[in-house]
């Protein structure tokens, strides 16, 4: 870059066009290919191009004078979309291409430097704000629409609450008709700070520190008449009028402060005594509207909790694989709280992550996440805590990692509800928040009802796992049986139809197995059936498909395995089973197998071929002699 700079400032682009434009547009190439095909993307690389783009069209403007405009569009571009770091060096650019302007005395060099730096500017700042008014605005959607999913409001209870209100208003004027105040006003306890709830007066603002907050903190009424507004003590509030008295009064309805209801005039010693009864009457009146609303509010939400928790404990039923409960589960879930959820399952291998919701960190489409521990997360004390569940408010500073993987925020609350099963806990259904004190008791409640269902249907699809693999299984040898081979060879073959891909077929044979049976009886035999059964797990991958054929015979479906393959797995199938040692009746005996070979689409096309082709060089091994691996012939065309 700084080569091409000097070579514009020795007049290359007039002397020497094609070796100084050649140039420039080797190094904008240059920087192209670095944003398109980058090993680590860098804001240089993007400062390089418009960098690369200033010199061009400064050395362009030397044979074209319009030119020198694109340096508008560029400071523009580089300010709008990028930081510091990319229009700095740009503006730099145009500042020095405009020196040389001014150097060849051209007077409109100076505005034209002004014009596009303070476009550029302008178009920053603005972009700038229009982002954060978007994320502000994004923010404030987001929390109005959790409000109204946690409160689950239809049309008519919201014309409730609107009746409510408007009672509650025309409340409020009457005791600033009786009490002849100038406003009154309620203020609810929001969280750990306050809010209007309703006012007389538009405009109401309130103060960090005052004479409402003390009420509240001391639970206390409070009455003056005569509020100095140069002395520290305020009313905590303001709005167009000065306070000079003030009535305030807490609301607490049985332990629970709901807010303080306030009365306050311009004039001097406005309220007597009377006037403090009266309004303490009209307290207690605000005090029963709001706890109403409260209880109402409540059981709205609790109403909503129990339809979602009746409709998701409905649809899990319909499911009958631990995948799909899992995914169920989670959706279910996070209607009855809306937050980030996941489902650990207990597996051989550890711990397994069925499913996941509303994480970044981790792909909620991505089941079966294997954890061979959960040690150094709190995860791992709900697997081995009991059947209660875990929730901690605020995580922030807790000692361990709430997840064993990164969830794409920083989480504040947990909730963990073990899942309990008839030999233990079965998994753990955890809730994550990027806020503290996420949820309510009612929340944790119809979580805790939630599991339960949950729990019932992961046993349900465990036992219903349990009892498919028993029907496709043999229980002697652990092998599948005669039955699924054939529905697996058949859909073998449906797929090779679309897909044609190579596959082999063995059948292997016990040699003089009748023999042992007939020597050192069926309990011998089915010794050896175990044992060589176990050669063959141990030889076939996790794509073969392994199965007792009948009696003392063996099949297996070797899955993109063309012949020569199959043959040197039968070789070594073959070999395994010939020199491990076995014993019948205490006795050392020595075990062989015959094996028969054939493939697809070499030997034939068909399936019902395909096992023929197999049998016939399985009897060939038998008839040469045993312990022997034979390839079936090719049918003829």
């Amino acid at each position: 870059m700084v080569l091409v700079a000097a070579g514009f400032y020795l007049g290359f682009p007039l002397n020497h066009p094609a070796l100084w434009f050649s140039s420039a547009l080797i190094v904008c190439g240059y920087f192209i290919f670095k944003i398109f095909y980058p090993k680590d993307k860098k804001p240089l690389d993007i400062t390089g191009i418009f960098l690369s783009i200033a010199v061009v069209s400064g050395g362009l403007s030397l044979i074209h004078p319009w030119a020198v405009y694109l340096d508008i569009p560029l400071a523009v571009a580089s300010s709008s979309f990028f930081g510091a770091q990319v229009f700095g060096p740009v503006w730099a650019a145009i500042v020095a291409l405009g020196a040389r302007d001014m150097i060849l005395h051209r007077p409109g060099a100076i505005p034209l430097i002004f014009f596009s730096i303070s476009s550029g500017a302008l178009s920053h700042l603005a972009l700038r704000r229009f982002k954060a008014l978007s994320s502000g605005l994004s923010e404030k959607l987001s929390l109005l629409y959790e409000e109204k999913s946690g409160a689950g409001l239809s049309t008519g209870d919201v014309d409730v609450l609107g009746a409510a209100e408007k009672e509650f208003s025309q409340a409020l004027l009457l005791a600033r008709e009786l009490l002849e105040a100038d406003t009154v006003t309620v203020f609810r306890v929001s969280g750990e700070d306050m809010a209007v709830k309703s006012s007389t007066s538009p405009g109401i603002r309130l103060k960090s520190e005052g004479i409402i907050r003390a009420c509240l903190k001391n639970r206390q009424p409070v009455s003056l008449s005569n509020i100095d507004r140069k002395e520290f003590l305020s009313a905590g509030y303001e709005h167009g009028e000065p306070v000079c008295s003030l009535i305030a009064v807490p609301l607490i309805l049985g332990k629970n402060l709901l807010g303080v209801a306030v009365c306050d005039s311009r004039r001097v010693g406005a309220f007597n005594l009377k006037h403090v009864s009266d309004f303490n009457r009209f307290a207690s009146f605000f005090t029963g509207m709001m706890g109403r609303e409260r209880v109402f509010a409540e059981m709205k939400r609790s109403l909503k909790g129990l339809e979602v928790f009746e409709e998701e404990s409905s649809r899990l039923l319909k499911h009958l694989t631990k995948v799909d409960v899992a995914n169920e589960g989670t959706l279910g879930a996070r209607k009855i709280a809306p937050m980030a959820n996941a489902i650990f399952l207990v597996s051989k291998e550890g711990y397994e992550l069925s499913a996941a919701s509303g994480f970044s960190g981790i792909s909620a489409k991505k089941n079966f996440h294997i954890f061979k521990t959960l040690k150094g997360t709190l995860l791992a004390n709900a697997f081995s805590g009991g059947q209660e569940p875990i929730y901690i408010s605020d995580f922030r500073n807790y000692p361990v990692a709430a997840l064993p993987f990164d969830a794409g925020f920083h989480v504040k609350s947990v909730l963990l509800q073990p899942l309990a099963g008839e030999e233990g806990t079965l998994g753990v259904l955890g809730m994550f928040s990027d806020r503290t004190n996420s949820f309510s008791a009612h929340q944790i409640e119809l979580i805790k009802m939630f599991s339960n269902q949950l729990s019932v249907t992961f046993s349900r699809a465990i036992l219903h796992e349990k009892l498919a693999l028993m029907a496709k299984t043999d229980a002697l040898t652990g092998l599948f049986n005669r039955r699924h081979f054939d529905e697996t060879l058949s859909a073998e073959f449906k797929r090779l139809v679309r897909h044609p891909r190579p596959l082999s077929l063995l059948l292997i044979d016990i040699d003089h197995f009748k023999k042992i049976n007939d020597r050192f009886g069926h309990p011998a035999g089915d010794s050896v059936l175990k044992t060589v059964s176990a050669i063959i797990k141990k030889l076939m991958r996790d794509t073969d498909v392994a199965a007792r054929y009948g009696g003392e015979e063996f099949a297996a479906i070797l899955a993109e395995t063309d012949k020569p393959g199959a043959q040197n797995l039968a070789e070594r199938l073959r070999k395994a089973v010939f020199l491990v040692p076995m014993e019948a009746g205490g006795q050392a005996i020595n075990v062989s197998v015959s094996i028969g070979v054939s493939s697809f689409p070499r030997d034939t096309d068909k399936k019902e071929e395909l096992v023929e082709l197999a049998d016939k060089a399985l009897y060939s091994a038998k008839d040469e002699g045993r312990n022997k691996v034979c390839l079936a012939k090719k049918t003829a065309v």
